[in-house]
């Protein structure tokens, strides 16, 4: 008698055509794998036996299992007594159901994050003289990582620019200027030109801010603020 022992990867692609017996020990899986392992056995009157522990909740997933493959049996019936018109509809129909439902989920997320995070009553200080910069209205993130200012005053009356010792291109976006505090030359960050534009890119750590009148905070990164910034192209 030739034994083989192996783990869940026999489940699928071992091939012995003489494999008569199938023994799998407490093993934790869906009706699929049950259904694979079985399929293991190539010899005829072959059988199948599962073996659990008495401590765990092998069986009991067994049995759900073996529910679940009569279940699986009929719905492979069903649809196969479909005609081809009554089969597309339904996977239209279904389609349509599970896009609804991810557009459901997609509106709830976006009323949760409106909830919990912040915009217009966020303000931002300097690190350093903590002369008043801007809010939040004021930004918006590009590309889903670069926090720019549009507000014109802004660059007017808060800002000196200084050529960078370092220019970047990151991602189409030429950053080859510095930002500093007009007040006391503090680093702000850097300009980002993006289609042709010029636009302050701030660092948030270089900022003491204020959310709706509470204690001031300084942030590593801008996630931690959870800041509301509307997103653009």
């Amino acid at each position: 008698v030739n034994i083989l022992i192996a783990t869940s990867v026999a489940e699928e692609g071992l091939d012995i055509k003489d494999c008569s017996f199938v023994i799998r020990y407490d093993t934790y899986g869906n009706e699929i794998s049950s259904t694979q392992a079985r399929g293991r056995i190539r010899a005829d009157q072959g059988q199948y036996v599962y073996l659990a522990d008495a401590r765990s909740k092998g069986h009991e997933r067994e049995k759900l299992n073996q529910y679940r493959e009569i279940l699986m049996t009929d719905a492979v019936a069903a649809v196969q007594k479909l005609t081809q018109d009554e089969y597309m509809k339904e996977i239209d129909q279904l389609q349509q159901k599970d896009a609804r439902i991810r557009q459901i989920k997609s509106q709830l997320e976006a009323r949760k994050r409106d909830v919990n995070q912040h915009t217009a009553t966020a303000r931002f200080y300097c690190r350093k003289c903590n002369t008043f910069a801007c809010e939040a209205c004021d930004f918006r993130c590009v590309s889903g990582s670069h926090y720019v200012v549009i507000s014109p005053e802004f660059k007017r009356d808060k800002i000196e620019l200084k050529p960078h010792k370092k220019p970047k291109l990151i991602t189409g976006i030429t950053m080859d200027t510095k930002v500093h505090c007009k007040k006391c030359g503090q680093d702000w960050g850097r300009t980002a030109k993006i289609h042709g534009a010029e636009w302050p890119l701030l660092k948030i750590n270089s900022f003491v801010v204020q959310i709706e009148g509470g204690p001031r905070k300084l942030y590593r990164k801008w996630t931690e603020a959870a800041l509301n910034i509307k997103q653009v192209d």
